[in-house]
């Protein structure tokens, strides 16, 4: 059952993936340890040391990056829109209020956005209505910027407050379609944003006693072959999986294909070395076809402490996001008291917005009726 403590565990722990995994993002293992011989998981965060990006004096350690500041831009789209959507019963609300705050974040800075996430907001800041934003851009979107920023909807959704729509799957998962489509209107985007809404929901509903790997593979088998491409057709989805960018791909390589090896592998999943992992998922790249299996491998390795956020980031890749997308999901499943014990206490203390954060959850739970 969903409670505060895993809804304060979902967003404090997503942006400590994002903050521990920002200092390396893009670089191999190699180059992580070349850099910081100990690891990442030092009882601190660390420092960006000749960063691509970031530099030192303008990124302490324990700062956060775009993915937190969208997560946070989509959940706080949810508490100001709740009022006039309950009234009008109609999510439309949420979605209107959701674009206007990824304005208000374009607005304060687009430092790390990718380019299809920040053209797209573009359109919304010159005019361009959210539904038709994405659309109009030549490219369509490949990586991580609907599942970094997702999270939000699947509290909603295993929220009380959500009853009041009587939604299901279908209602609920054109919701998300057409989020996904505000800024990245290709097929692969939409499909895991869906696949990663339900992993999280499914983390929020499950209490650590009954949490087993196999419900979660359930799960995620029903929402990548029921909402993929050719089974969403006729769907009555305001957009269906067709309709949209279709992603070009090589024959056999799909969303479906990557994850088939998460379940052909699930009784040796503890057990599967790094470099097994990286190869098969493309070194955890930003592609989400990457990403998200790499992810969920990680997860699957270790879903009960924080180590998993940090095992991932020692994996290279798109660290920062690949680390917000397992943080979430261990502070979903196991509630914010799995940063609060004293071997991990850390990971909040050191964290920039913690407290900006935890306020942002509790106004969300406090608006959603989710109780303590």
């Amino acid at each position: 059952m969903i409670t505060r403590s895993k809804v304060q565990g979902m967003v404090v722990g997503g942006a400590i993936g994002d903050a521990a995994g920002k200092p390396v993002e893009t670089w191999t293992p190699e180059k992580i340890f070349e850099v910081h011989p100990e690891g990442v998981c030092v009882g601190k965060y660390l420092p960006p040391i000749g960063h691509k990006w970031f530099k030192e004096e303008d990124h302490p350690p324990g700062t956060t990056t775009d993915d937190t500041q969208l997560g946070l831009a989509v959940m706080r789209g949810f508490i100001d829109g709740h009022q006039q959507a309950a009234l009008m019963n109609s999510f439309e609300e949420y979605h209107h209020d959701i674009a206007a705050k990824h304005v208000e974040a374009f607005e304060e800075t687009t430092d790390g956005w990718g380019n299809t996430t920040r053209e797209a907001v573009r359109n919304i800041c010159n005019g361009s209505r959210w539904i038709t934003a994405g659309s109009k851009l030549n490219f369509g979107g490949t990586g991580n910027g609907v599942p970094m920023k997702i999270s939000p909807f699947a509290a909603w959704y295993a929220s009380p407050q959500a009853r009041i729509f009587d939604p299901n799957d279908l209602y609920f998962n054109q919701q998300v379609v057409r989020h996904s489509a505000m800024t990245h209107f290709t097929d692969i985007s939409a499909q895991a944003a869906l696949v990663h809404t339900h992993a999280v929901y499914h983390c929020l509903f499950s209490g650590v006693d009954h949490y087993t790997n196999e419900s979660l593979l359930d799960l995620i088998a029903d929402q990548v072959w029921e909402w993929g491409e050719e089974k969403s057709r006729d769907s009555g989805m305001y957009y269906e999986m067709n309709s949209l960018r279709k992603h070009p791909t090589e024959e056999g390589d799909s969303l479906e294909d990557r994850m088939i090896w998460l379940f052909q592998n699930r009784s040796r999943i503890n057990k599967v070395e790094q470099d097994e992992i990286r190869e098969r998922f493309g070194k955890g790249t930003c592609y989400v076809l990457d990403s998200l299996p790499f992810s969920y491998a990680y997860f699957l390795k270790c879903p009960f402490t924080p180590q998993s956020i940090f095992d991932v980031i020692e994996a290279g890749g798109d660290t920062d996001t690949n680390a917000k997308l397992v943080g979430e999901m261990v502070g979903a499943l196991n509630g914010i008291e799995a940063f609060l014990d004293k071997d991990w206490k850390w990971t909040c203390d050191g964290l920039g917005q913690f407290q900006e954060l935890m306020d942002a959850a509790d106004l969300f739970c406090d608006t959603f009726g989710i109780d303590d």
